[in-house]
């Protein structure tokens, strides 16, 4: 069966025109995949696209980043906002000590339990609209598994580079810049 004769119907086909040698057949059409347009027949509804095609992944990450900030901001007394800072944000001079006498979730977190922690609400809502303008392209292509693990890469390496830069100071590093230019 060639390409002009008749194929069954499949709503994301678009028609083709007849060889020369042939003749014109209204109901041929060749099977296009799923990303591409197809052509809409008159009085057909049209489709619109979404104003914002944001995957998954850059959704949940921006709010996990809103729901922590707000939790911090709204409910937690400050006793218990100074503790979620102490056990999630990064502290270069944390490394420098041995592990025995750390706070072992503080070690273990703070590499990349920072980057979902902010300073303010200016802080949380630019990060999130860098984020979400220019990791969306990038999601889109390397899916949800690698953007994690390359979430969590470029939070470990932003985090320690802050460290070698700062000679390990006791400072407190929090906020997704780091990821978000990484």
């Amino acid at each position: 069966m060639s390409a002009l004769e008749h194929q069954p119907e499949n709503p994301r086909a678009e028609p083709v025109a007849a060889a020369p040698d042939q003749p014109q057949a209204d109901d041929a059409r060749i099977d296009t995949d799923a990303s591409s347009r197809v052509a809409v027949e008159p009085g057909a509804p049209s489709r619109s696209e979404p104003i914002f095609n944001i995957p998954a992944v850059i959704v949940f990450f921006i709010a996990v980043m809103a729901a922590i900030h707000l939790l911090r901001a709204f409910v937690l007394p400050a006793a218990w906002d100074d503790a979620v800072i102490t056990a999630m944000a990064f502290i270069p001079a944390r490394y420098t000590h041995p592990l025995a006498e750390q706070d072992l979730l503080g070690w273990l977190a703070g590499p990349v339990g920072y980057s979902l922690l902010h300073g303010g609400f200016v802080h949380l809502i630019f990060n999130c609209v860098w984020l979400a303008a220019f990791a969306t392209p990038l999601a889109q292509r390397i899916g949800t598994m690698r953007f994690v693990l390359l979430w969590i890469t470029s939070a470990v390496f932003s985090a320690f580079f802050q460290a070698f830069v700062t000679d390990f100071a006791n400072i407190v590093l929090i906020g997704a810049s780091g990821v978000v230019s990484a």
